[in-house]
């Protein structure tokens, strides 16, 4: 999972100020970067409305973008270190226990049973509660 799946999920980009944060332009990608003068080094935006690239992506020099002109909007994140700690024992968990998203385990009274997954369940059920209640502080009910 991305961090862009994991704030989806959430349904938080964390936009501190939606008049300030959300710029709408005309933005073009070249040799696979994209220069934002209102985005400081390290951190975390989000681009919406491009062919290629939508997602979230921490500028910096490592960025690795498809080149285009689009039209959409880029939303300049303020992400709390806690929450990337929480999203980054998640993806160790996730890469320990690679059927974690697929299956569904339960165990009461000395019975247990694993099931598929069947894509209804809500929340990160699939993690261990000490990592989902540490990304589930920051749920929201709608995105912004």
């Amino acid at each position: 999972m991305t961090l862009d799946d994991f704030c989806a999920d959430l349904k938080n980009y964390f936009i501190v100020d939606v008049d300030k944060d959300i710029h709408l332009n005309i933005y073009t990608i070249a040799n696979g970067t994209i220069t934002l003068d209102f985005l400081d080094e390290n951190q975390y935006f989000r681009i919406c409305g491009s062919k290629f690239n939508d997602g979230v992506y921490k500028y910096d020099n490592k960025l690795e973008l498809t080149d285009e002109t689009f039209n959409g909007a880029i939303w300049a994140m303020s992400v709390p270190p806690a929450f990337l700690d929480a999203v980054n024992d998640a993806k160790v968990y996730l890469t320990a226990h690679p059927n974690a998203v697929a299956m569904q385990s339960e165990s009461f009274g000395g019975y247990s049973y694993t099931r598929m997954n069947s894509g209804n369940s809500s929340g990160f059920w699939y993690l261990p509660s000490t990592i989902a209640d540490r990304l589930n502080r920051y749920r929201r009910i709608r995105i912004i």
